[in-house]
């Protein structure tokens, strides 16, 4: 969408904000799933380039590339801005990443630098077992069917870090990469350096602690883990850089836990962008709070903001920031939160469309105007905007152009 903004006139964009402000206030929007099901229940992950034009999404060994491509008209005949066109270019499985116990599903994912013209087309991917690969996704022709091996080179493949299993993140910011296990061990890569041994640290509580969301600044200034049963959930560590690039230390900065008992499970940066401040971070609480904190602050001053829907007692396995909005992804139910920080206490929520049953949302993308997340079925978007057109959504076998029913409900009124 940023795109099309750019190349948007002063009076298409004022049209724009005014109607996603519009509908996002009377909670009018399109709900689409984005794929097929796959054919099993995963636990999948989402990653999205800086240019914004290019979203990955891995599920068990099954690599899905989204396409977010300029309309024909930038607006139709009425006037209204027309949103991006998102096409599924490619989805096929990766045979290094196929084992029936599980241990080479794909768990983390970040696009990395390279030098392609249209943004970012290289990921860094880490297994369950804790493998970790570069794998590039070459301009193809269109007339190449979307599952042909051609669509997915692996470039990389990087030294296992020793002790690394049961991945549950992984993170990025320009070439530095953190992969981090359940138990608190943590790989530190250079993602254009698969020749070097990463360098590795484990974070306090290892027979207790459980790990699961890792973060990195866009600047690489700070890395921060979620984690649960330690005493800070939230703890944030220095980056030093040794000859510009090399980890040679970790040091602790506090972190703002509430409780012993909570549990962060996801992060995001609460301004994203490349001209956004690195050093206000969200993140996503067992206590389905989604929390902001200033990392400039001490840390006795807390959270600066605190969102949450009334009407869940629901942890936050994902959350997710643009602008004035933040989305908060529930572990049960496939729920969405939605908030606008201007009035926090008038958020909404919607549950994901398609069949998302007692699914937790594991990943989410927030935009402008437009929310992706994930599903243990399927990705899905909800849109606020206007200006659809034929072309928007992905066809789908099946269920072609069909916009989902769901469910919502104001956080002012309840269920």
């Amino acid at each position: 969408m940023t795109s099309v903004l750019s190349s948007a006139s002063e009076k298409q964009r004022a049209r724009h904000d005014f109607t996603s402000n519009r509908n996002w206030t009377s909670l009018r929007f399109s709900a689409q799933a984005l794929c097929t099901p796959w054919p099993s229940l995963f636990q999948p992950v989402l990653a999205q380039n800086m240019s914004g034009n290019r979203m990955a999404v891995l599920a068990g060994n099954a690599l899905l590339s989204f396409n977010f491509s300029r309309p024909r008209q930038l607006s139709n005949p009425a006037g209204a801005l027309q949103t991006t066109n998102i096409r599924l270019d490619t989805r096929l499985a990766l045979p290094q990443a196929t084992a029936r116990d599980g241990q080479h599903d794909l768990v983390g994912a970040a696009f990395v630098p390279d030098y392609s013209a249209d943004g970012s087309r290289t990921l860094i991917v880490a297994m369950y077992d804790g493998s970790v690969e570069r794998l590039h996704l070459p301009k193809v022709d269109s007339q190449t069917p979307m599952d042909h091996s051609s669509r997915v080179v692996r470039t990389a493949s990087y030294e296992r870090a020793p002790g690394m299993k049961n991945v549950h993140g992984l993170a990025s910011a320009g070439h530095t990469t953190v992969v981090l296990g359940r138990a608190g061990h943590v790989a530190m890569y250079r993602a254009n350096a698969p020749w070097q041994s990463p360098d590795t640290v484990t974070l306090p509580g290892i027979r207790k602690g459980r790990s699961y969301a890792a973060y990195i600044a866009r600047d690489a200034s700070f890395v921060a883990f979620g984690r649960a049963h330690v005493d800070n959930a939230l703890s944030v560590h220095r980056i030093r850089p040794e000859g510009g690039i090399d980890v040679v230390q970790f040091d602790s900065l506090p972190g703002s836990g509430v409780r012993k008992s909570d549990a962060v499970y996801a992060f995001a940066p609460m301004e994203p962008g490349p001209t956004g401040n690195p050093n206000l971070l969200l993140s996503g609480w067992f206590d389905g709070s989604a929390r902001a904190y200033d990392l400039r602050e001490p840390p006795e001053c807390g959270a600066y903001l605190t969102l949450r829907d009334p009407w869940s007692n629901e942890g936050l396995f994902s959350v997710a920031a643009a602008g004035h909005r933040v989305a908060a992804g529930t572990r049960r139910h496939g729920m969405i939160a939605l908030f606008d920080v201007r009035s926090p206490k008038d958020g909404w929520s919607v549950y994901a469309p398609g069949r998302s049953e007692s699914s937790p949302v594991y990943g989410l993308a927030l935009e402008e105007s437009r929310v992706f997340g994930l599903t243990r079925t399927r990705a899905f978007a909800i849109d606020v905007a206007e200006g659809f057109s034929a072309e928007t959504f992905p066809m789908l076998h099946g269920e072609a152009k069909l916009q989902h029913t769901v469910m919502t409900y104001q956080h002012s009124k309840g269920r």
